[in-house]
């Protein structure tokens, strides 16, 4: 992950970043923050960024604990964080060692989406040292990214437009934006992006030392995702809509030490 990328955005983090406890269309991450939650437990948050999810999650447990590599993101987070069982912690989740941390419950939320394989193998195995009991992980997901291309042209169609061009414009579309289409990596905001496929996701995490209990997921409404010509088009859509990968898992290293 790009240190200096993140630093320069914590000034507009909150207008730039679009962060999912906040377009949660069914509430499932607090659901599941207070499913996970008790008043003597522990919790950390992962690469917290400016601390929306360790302020949304706080109220769940004793005390919550965001982790965060940029320290400008860090002091932003402190500015914004009004709770007072809230604190942060400057820490490389991606280091040779673990962040000293130790944790009842953990939280990653999109922070397993760097391209680099290794670098983000090395942030699941530093969790899953920190952390006694459950661990909540949110991804991006690769197949709603494929659905997303879909639904373009469904609409396109839907609005007059021919089928071979638009599906022309469309992969035109999907060229630029996809870095790697057999790693799941497309250009978010200008930064390369890790999405997961549920298999991959799943097996990543147990390669990294997880059992995991449950995966679901977190939708979001379309308009995070798409621009609505007509009013006509958006009520062509289905009732399910994007979404990222929520898989609650328990570390294995952990239980072992």
């Amino acid at each position: 992950m790009n240190r200096a990328y993140w630093n320069r955005l914590a000034a507009t983090y909150s207008d730039d970043v679009i962060e999912i406890t906040a377009i949660d269309t069914d509430g499932v991450l607090v659901r599941t923050a207070e499913r996970l939650g008790g008043t003597d437990s522990v919790a950390a948050d992962f690469g917290c960024g400016v601390g929306a999810t360790t302020r949304a999650f706080a109220p769940f447990f004793r005390r919550v604990v965001g982790i965060d590599f940029a320290p400008k993101l860090l002091d932003e987070a402190k500015q914004l964080t009004n709770v007072g069982n809230a604190s942060y912690v400057l820490a490389d989740l991606a280091g040779l060692r673990p962040p000293d941390v130790e944790a009842d419950v953990g939280f990653c939320v999109n922070c397993l989406i760097a391209p680099n394989h290794d670098m983000r193998f090395r942030i699941a195995r530093n969790i899953a040292r920190c952390v006694r009991g459950a661990v909540a992980f949110v991804v991006p997901s690769w197949e709603s990214v494929l659905r997303t291309y879909q639904t373009l042209v469904r609409l396109d169609v839907a609005d007059g437009n021919e089928l071979r061009a638009t599906g022309r414009r469309v992969a035109a579309l999907a060229a630029r934006e996809v870095q790697s289409l057999v790693d799941g990596v497309v250009d978010v905001g200008g930064e390369p992006t890790k999405h997961y496929l549920s298999d991959e996701i799943a097996q990543f995490l147990a390669d990294a030392g997880f059992l995991i209990d449950t995966i679901e997921r977190v939708e979001y409404p379309w308009e995070i995702d798409l621009d609505f010509g007509t009013p006509r088009s958006k009520a062509l859509l289905g009732p399910r809509t994007p979404w990222d990968w929520l898989l609650v898992c328990r570390s294995e290293l952990r239980s072992r030490s």
